[in-house]
């Protein structure tokens, strides 16, 4: 009578995991190149949600509203690379400021602000800025300049995401 075997030799289950290997070879950087993309783009759209809520509620309420970099998440400190804030401002000494949303940035991120004239951005009761096109790119910390978005915002408010597509020196 004659024995059927069912199952892998050993030679087989070698050549299945060497063939898997080098595929795996193949496809970690590419994957890892993609967590890294998507982790700047989910940054940016993050950053300009915060903007648009923050004009909206300058316009709604008018009142001012100032987004700003934050080491604690609470207060405005210029320090883009930890945290970004948006804060209604008071109205008068009696009114404190209201801090109305925080977003944290990775450490595996650097943010650079342009427009050095006024370290927030400011968005006034008709939703315009008091300073001139305000531009913030965000970076993989690696230095691939091809990953990089810029966050726009005009001075008449209005704010876009654009993509690194022509590989520029933002960061």
């Amino acid at each position: 009578m004659m024995r059927i075997n069912k199952g892998f030799t050993m030679v087989e289950l070698l050549i299945t995991m060497f063939i898997a290997a080098i595929l795996l070879a193949f496809a970690t950087p590419s994957f890892v190149d993609l967590i890294e993309r998507t982790r700047v783009k989910t940054t940016a759209e993050n950053v300009v949600e915060l903007m648009r809520m923050s004009r909206l509620v300058a316009v709604e309420n008018r009142t001012i509203v100032s987004v700003c970099g934050s080491s604690d998440s609470e207060n405005c400190d210029n320090d883009w690379g930890t945290s970004i804030i948006a804060i209604k401002r008071g109205q008068d000494a009696d009114d404190a400021d209201q801090l109305l949303a925080s977003i944290s940035i990775s450490e595996k991120l650097s943010i650079t602000k342009t427009n050095q004239n006024n370290p927030n951005v400011d968005f006034r009761v008709n939703g315009w800025t008091p300073w001139d096109q305000t531009t913030i790119s965000i970076c993989p910390v690696d230095g691939k300049e091809g990953n990089a978005y810029q966050v726009v915002v005009s001075q008449s408010g209005k704010i876009k995401m654009r993509a690194n597509l022509d590989g520029e020196s933002w960061c």
